[in-house]
C-alpha cells in the first residue's frame, strides 16, 4: 500500500477558520487484496480503515476547520502498527505541508463618538478593537484626514479629534487593520 496523493479543497489561499476537505488517494499495487488502518494527522488525529482490491485505488475524504495562521502539515500514515507485510515499508507515510493565512478580520465594538458635532468642537472617539492575531493599526478617517487612535493596553483605542470652524455633513469612518492586512470599516454618520 502507498499514499498516492493528497488534495486540499480549497487549495489556495487556505484561511484560518475555514473548513477544508482533504481527499487522500491510496494505492494497492500488490497482487492481493489488503485492509489497513489509515491515520490522518492534521488539526486533530483520526483513524480510518480501508479495504482495497489488488491493483486498485481508493479515496478517503475528511474535513476539518483550520486553526491558527502559520505553517501546518497534513500527514497520512498507512498501516501505522505495521500489521501488513509489504515489499516496501518506506512508502506508507506522506506529509503534505501547507500554509494557513489569517482569514479573520479585526473586531470593533463599544464605539463612542458623538452623534452631532459642532463647528470648532473637540470630541472623543473611542472603541474596543481586537483580532485573532495582532492589530497593526486603528484609525479614524474624517473630513478627508486620517487620525491614528492610541491603545490603552486593555484593548481600548481612542483619540481626540477637532472639528473645523466650518463644518458640513461628513462621515466618520473607523478602521482596524491586523498584521495580515485585513481591515474592518465602520461608518458613523
Amino acid at each position: 500500500l502507498s499514499v498516492a496523493g493528497v488534495v486540499l479543497n480549497p487549495s489556495e489561499p487556505i484561511l484560518s477558520g475555514q473548513s477544508v476537505e482533504a481527499s487522500i488517494t491510496i494505492r494497492n499495487a500488490g497482487d492481493q487484496a489488503a485492509e489497513a488502518e489509515v491515520r490522518l494527522t492534521h488539526e486533530t488525529e483520526e483513524t480510518r480503515t480501508v479495504a482495497l482490491a489488488a491493483q486498485s485505488f481508493t479515496t478517503i475524504v475528511t474535513a476539518f476547520i483550520l486553526g491558527t495562521p502559520g505553517a501546518h502539515v497534513f500527514a497520512v500514515t498507512l498501516d501505522p502498527a505495521n500489521q501488513l507485510a509489504e515489499s516496501d515499508e518506506n512508502n506508507n507515510t506522506l506529509v503534505y505541508p501547507y500554509e494557513v493565512e489569517d482569514g479573520t478580520a479585526p473586531v470593533m465594538e463599544g464605539i463612542e463618538a458623538p452623534g452631532t458635532i459642532g463647528a470648532g468642537q473637540s470630541f472623543l472617539v473611542a472603541l474596543n478593537a481586537s483580532d485573532n492575531m495582532n492589530l497593526a493599526r486603528v484609525w479614524a478617517r474624517w473630513q478627508n484626514s486620517e487620525f491614528d487612535l492610541s491603545p490603552d493596553g486593555n484593548g481600548r483605542w481612542s483619540a481626540i479629534l477637532s472639528a473645523p470652524t466650518e463644518l458640513g455633513q461628513a462621515t466618520l469612518t473607523l478602521i482596524a487593520e491586523d498584521s495580515a492586512g485585513l481591515e474592518t470599516h465602520i461608518d458613523r454618520d
